[in-house]
Order: structure tokens, then sequence, then C-alpha cells
């Protein structure tokens, strides 16, 4: 099971978790979905329905557990941060970066022109990164330090939150 096709599945008018109750419209119930998501981690699932069926639930699920790795990561290498609220921006911005804010719009988010071809408007990853401008104010600090003490941190937490989507796509 892939994105890909659960992305087709859940795409526009199919809404999992909502009764059928006789209503013709094609639907998928969440017990439904997560058995065709057998054998993802918790994780990648919360991921996957987040970013493939909107569901804010797993949406905060993936938050809050991307922040925990993040605050472990923050401990671990010793970064310290003066700005209030500055790591949980960070994670904000990156969950919501590989969610879907910044979808790439010529091929929906799977980052596929075709089956076998990544898109070259994205280069395959689904999305548009932030620019370094758009990150410095979301975070209340200028361009320079931006770049000189957040954006290889920021890089470090987008590669973490990538590198569940990637597993939860290619499943």
């Amino acid at each position: 099971m892939n994105a890909e096709l659960i992305a087709v599945m859940l795409g526009g008018a199919v809404k999992y978790g909502v009764s059928c109750s006789g209503n013709k419209e094609n639907k998928l119930s969440r017990v439904e979905l997560a058995g065709l998501m057998k054998g993802m981690s918790d994780i990648e699932m919360d991921l996957a329905m987040a970013k493939y069926g909107n569901d804010d639930v797993a949406k905060l699920k993936v938050y809050k557990h991307v922040y925990r790795v993040v605050l472990d990561r923050a401990i671990k290498n010793g970064w310290s941060c003066k700005i209030g609220g500055i790591f949980e921006t960070l994670v904000s911005l990156a969950v919501s970066e590989v969610m879907g804010d910044n979808l790439c719009i010529k091929c929906n988010g799977t980052g596929l022109k075709s089956v076998v071809r990544p898109c070259p408007c994205c280069k395959g990853t689904g999305y548009h990164a932030l620019s370094g401008r758009k990150m410095a104010n979301q975070l209340g600090i200028d361009e320079k330090a931006w770049r000189s003490n957040w954006k290889d941190r920021y890089s470090e937490i987008l590669a973490y939150v990538i590198s569940l989507d990637v597993v939860a796509f290619h499943h």
C-alpha cells in the first residue's frame, strides 16, 4: 500500500470515519483504511492519515511525536534557545510543510509525475519549501539569525518528518 493510492482513495469526496447510513457515496471507515496500512508503525500511519486523509487528530499526534524527538535532540546536541516557543514553531512549520500546506500543485503532493517519474516541479518531494525570509518571519527573527542559528536545525527536523513520510509513502 502506498500513499499515492491512499491519496487517490481519499481524494475529495471520500471521507473515512463517516457513517454511510443509507448514503450511496463511497466512503472508507478508519478501520478499513487502517487495514490497508497494515504493517505501518503508529506514527507512520498517523502521518499518512493526516496528510492523505486530512485527519486533524492524526496531525496533532504527528506534531507531538516530532516535538518529543526534537526536544530529545535539542538536549542531546546542546541546542540552546533564548527565544520562547521556537522549537514548537520549527516543528509546526516542518509538519505543515510536509503535510501539505505547501503541496505542489503539479503532482498534488504525491511527488510523482507518473507512476515511475518524480515530479520535476517539486523534485519529487511533493511540496515546495518555504523561503528563508518566510521562515525568519515565522520565527520572529531576522534572516541572518535564521541562516546562522536555525536553518540547519530546521533542516534536520524537516528531514526527520520527510523520513516518516517516505516510509508511509512507500509502504
